[in-house]
């Protein structure tokens, strides 16, 4: 599954906050945010600028996939997923230009 979208004003990077996660609110899992100490629906952390990138579009993949468990009872159907892209205190990044597309990997758990 794959989720596109654009910020509506693209403002000033803060170099201060260079840590950017992944959220995704309307799915039943549940994480932990370390900087909140409090619960919260982050699926990853994303860098949010790459050294070697100086120009252009910027493309990062991690090196392993994560599966969060969604802990639901029933089958889920996915017909519309909000995906955000966060700070660490949970406020949404305002400075992401152009586009950002997010690709999730949605298996089944296939354990007890």
């Amino acid at each position: 599954m794959t989720s596109t979208f654009a910020p509506n004003t693209p403002v000033d990077a803060d170099p201060n906050d260079d840590l950017t996660f992944v959220r995704c609110p309307t799915l039943t899992h549940s994480s932990m945010n370390g900087q909140t100490k409090g619960p919260s629906s982050i699926l990853c952390d994303v860098p949010r600028y790459i050294q070697t990138a100086k120009s252009g579009r910027v493309f990062y993949a991690p090196a392993e996939k994560t599966y969060l468990k969604l802990n639901n009872k029933d089958k889920i159907t996915l017909n519309r997923l909000r995906i955000e892209v966060v700070n660490s205190d949970e406020l949404l990044v305002q400075d992401l230009q152009r586009q950002t597309t997010v690709m999730l990997h949605i298996k089944e758990c296939g354990c007890s």
